[in-house]
């Protein structure tokens, strides 16, 4: 009788534990997911907390306007049929030249979108803030 109160205490309190495991860890990845403006002092502390110190220089690297028309399938830019003559042997998966160059007309530019821009007058998230951090070796 003593024996089975205990197991079942035993898990209560597990079960309890687990909960609570499952609750914060919900609630660390809302939080990482809500986005906020940070500004001043306040983004550099960010910075500080989520990068543990270790960041990148002033503007963060390869990032690509996200209106692009690429896969866009009336853009014709993902057409590998257009390309290929009835005698000529299929060139999938490369493209020709000037499909090629219309990848870099057709919005995917680099933007030299600073942290301010994209954190202090837009909101951002701390996993977009995470986006500049440096890599860890």
């Amino acid at each position: 009788m003593f024996a089975e109160a205990m197991v079942r205490q035993g898990i209560s309190l597990c079960l309890s534990i687990i909960l609570i495991i499952v609750f914060l860890n919900e609630a660390e990845q809302s939080a990482m997911r809500e986005a906020k403006h940070f500004c001043g002092e306040r983004l550099s502390n960010m910075l500080y907390l989520v990068c543990e110190g270790a960041y990148n220089g002033r503007y963060k690297k390869n990032v690509y306007s996200a209106n692009s028309d690429i896969l866009n399938p009336q853009s014709g830019f993902l057409d590998y049929s257009s390309e290929e003559s009835d005698t000529s042997v299929s060139t999938f998966p490369f493209k020709t030249r000037e499909n090629a160059n219309m990848m870099l007309s057709s919005g995917m530019r680099k933007r030299t979108r600073g942290i301010v821009q994209e954190c202090c007058i837009n909101s951002c998230t701390l996993m977009e803030l995470r986006g500049y951090c440096a890599e860890r070796k």
